[in-house]
């Protein structure tokens, strides 16, 4: 039987050895951290301001029922009833505008 020293790992694994005493030896395989590999580190920051990027381009949107209009979200205001729920009549604009 080969040697934990003479086992060859993927390249993804480091290894380290620890010995206890004189004949005793353990071989410790690991994989790589983040600190170890920095293009994983900023991939991960890369991906993480794409999606806060699609998250504030989403978050521009009206609600549906709502138009945009002098960037503001209204909604025309029925002749029997009050506006939708989310939403203040303004004078001003006699239109609906969500808060």
């Amino acid at each position: 039987m080969p040697s934990p020293a003479n086992i060859k790992a993927p390249n993804r694994f480091t290894r380290s050895t620890v010995k206890f005493g004189q004949y005793a030896k353990i071989t410790l395989w690991a994989k790589p951290s983040f600190k170890t590999n920095p293009f994983r580190m900023k991939f991960l920051w890369f991906i993480t301001f794409l999606l806060a990027l699609v998250g504030m381009i989403a978050g521009d949107a009206c609600p549906k029922g709502f138009k945009s209009q002098n960037d503001k979200c209204v909604s025309n205001r029925p002749v029997h009833g009050d506006c939708p729920k989310g939403s203040t009549y303004s004078a001003k604009l006699n239109l609906c505008v969500h808060n």
